[in-house]
């Protein structure tokens, strides 16, 4: 006999039971193309119809504002979603378990500083009879701190035992908006260059989240920023963001922008005799005219406030044959170029293809290469944790 949704409110009064429709289970589906594998459409999916289910709800109960605190691209790696109620931080955590005899949280939720929250909640979810039920939480620190870790699936949990179900003490806590989060370890900081190398290494399509298949310290850092996991979604969806704007290097279209040399002079103040020593320093064998232009890259405060400039030598050596020569100059009339400025290019899969860095006293950096009509890359300018990407196609 199956119980229906009053009688199970009565067998656990101090719990939260909620119903829901069809047609809102409908309405939660994402799209398909949302996410690169059935799992995390279906995470998504799961997801969504509890958000949609318990926001009005907590936007009820709750004495301040109740906001949506996470992206929907986590999902594509791991499930739960979090919501800000004031000053507080809640992680919720759906499941279709039937067995609701533990509480056990992704670690990216406990462990990631941007992502940890002060307080958890565990909700089953009932597709077939269309309810759920929030039947428990912990605080961070009581999970950080009693509950066990599974470094084989990368989880926290608690037994049932240990899990708070009088849901009116949550309400409680947050009124009196007391921090409730253990100490986290700060997570390491990436180069542009190894966020390159992870996003080749996990961007691939696969039917699995890569969130094990790299130590957590990395993929904690990756996932923490909200640029490189955007980056990282995107590719395993076969996205590629730079082609959006790409510029067509064989039809000489240069978006808004990409500027002639003398254009670069009053734009970012490049020291314009330089540039064209640099566009002469490979200009010793006959060549077909080409095109040049640059254009201003700001890496905002990691350059205190001055910029450089990215330009593009394209000449055809033959009919199936072209070069390019990339470059990244000093702007705001200097002599040389920061230390540790990068310019990577990737190819078409979004793999390092080639690199270069700036030293103590470089004018300018460059890399030249090859490619054949129709081939696709990208170029990367980066400083530190800025960096700007742009497409091209021969």
């Amino acid at each position: 006999m199956t119980l229906t949704l009053a009688q199970l409110s009565l067998a656990c009064p101090d719990q939260l039971w909620l119903e829901f429709s069809e047609s809102a289970q409908e309405i939660a589906l994402p799209v398909t193309q949302d996410y690169s594998y059935e799992a995390a459409h279906h995470r998504a999916f799961l997801n969504r119809l509890t958000l949609a289910v318990l926001l009005p709800e907590f936007s009820a109960a709750s004495e301040t504002s109740v906001q949506l605190a996470s992206s929907e691209n986590l999902w594509e790696f791991v499930t739960g979603f979090a919501l800000n109620l004031g000053k507080s931080r809640l992680v919720i955590i759906p499941s279709e378990t039937i067995d609701t005899d533990e509480l056990s949280v992704p670690q990216e939720w406990v462990d990631i500083p941007e992502l940890a929250a002060d307080y958890y909640l565990a909700v089953q979810v009932n597709l077939e009879d269309g309810w759920l039920r929030v039947w428990g939480f912990s605080t961070h620190r009581k999970l950080k701190t009693e509950g066990r870790y599974d470094a084989g699936d990368r989880t926290y949990s608690l037994d049932v035992e240990d899990v708070f179900d009088r849901l009116n003490t949550l309400w409680v806590s947050l009124k009196l908006c007391q921090g409730e989060k253990a100490f986290i370890e700060s997570l390491p900081a990436l180069s542009s260059n190894q966020i390159e190398r992870l996003l080749a290494e996990l961007g691939k399509p696969s039917l699995y989240s890569p969130r094990l298949k790299i130590p957590f310290a990395q993929w904690g850092a990756l996932l923490a920023a909200d640029n490189s996991r955007q980056e990282l979604y995107q590719r395993r969806l076969g996205k590629v963001p730079f082609l959006q704007n790409i510029v067509k290097l064989g039809k000489n279209i240069f978006p808004d922008g990409w500027l002639m040399f003398d254009e670069l002079v009053q734009a970012c103040n490049v020291n314009l005799s330089l540039v064209r020593s640099g566009a002469r320093s490979r200009d010793n064998e006959d060549r077909t005219p080409g095109i040049s232009r640059g254009r201003v890259i700001d890496l905002g405060i990691q350059l205190a406030g001055n910029s450089v400039a990215l330009i593009v030598h394209f000449t055809q050596e033959s009919e199936n044959k072209r070069n390019i020569l990339l470059q990244v100059h000093p702007g705001g009339g200097k002599t040389y170029l920061p230390p540790d400025v990068e310019l990577i290019v990737l190819d078409d899969a979004g793999d390092v293809f080639l690199e270069a860095r700036s030293r103590s006293a470089d004018n300018w950096i460059q890399l030249e290469f090859r490619g054949e009509p129709g081939e696709r890359f990208s170029v990367k300018v980066a400083l530190g944790d800025a960096s700007i990407v742009e497409g091209f196609v021969i």
